[in-house]
């Protein structure tokens, strides 16, 4: 059954829009400065007082995917491996074909890791990016543009469907 839509109704359901849309974009800025606060904390305790090693790598895989519209996504994904006072450690990531190709052709990876614990650990580049701050303010401007612009989008499409509902005769 269709509902006459009011100009008042119309705009008592674009300013409920607009209130969500404004508490979801504070719940993502929020989880974003919450998960790149932690990266940054993480990143400047290893590298405060850190020491490197060059990694031996252990897998080097590339594969295909299907991805969304049957399309082909590319995947490469490194493992490494070294030891440190007779203990092991290794982990694994995944990285664009570039990188890949650099790290298979050297058989490395350069590692830092903590001198208090040995078990906190990362790539020597990722933990570079992600003890900047200025990095940290770029990526959050980025989430706030992109969210905004997302529901910006999203209030246009709902006002406009709305407002093509407007003045619509009640189905009898």
């Amino acid at each position: 059954m269709n509902q006459v839509y009011t100009e008042e109704m119309l705009n008592k359901k674009v300013a409920g829009f607009k209130k969500f849309s404004a508490v979801a974009i504070l719940i993502i800025m929020i989880l974003g400065t919450y998960v790149g606060i932690q990266a940054y904390v993480r990143a400047t305790r290893i590298l405060s007082d850190h020491s490197t090693m060059q990694a031996k790598l252990t897998k080097a895989e590339h594969w295909r995917e299907r991805a969304k519209k049957g399309r082909m996504k590319d995947i490469y994904e490194v493992s490494y491996a070294f030891e440190l006072e007779s203990k092991p450690y290794n982990a694994t990531f995944r990285t664009n074909e570039e990188k890949f190709n650099q790290y298979k052709s050297t058989g490395t990876v350069e590692v830092a890791y903590s001198n208090k614990n040995h078990a906190e650990f990362d790539r020597k580049d990722l933990l570079l990016r992600q003890s900047s701050l200025l990095r940290l303010f770029k990526r959050l401007g980025i989430i706030l543009i992109a969210s905004i612009a997302f529901f910006a989008i999203i209030g246009f499409l709902v006002k406009t469907r709305l407002r093509k509902k407007l003045g619509q005769p009640i189905a009898a």
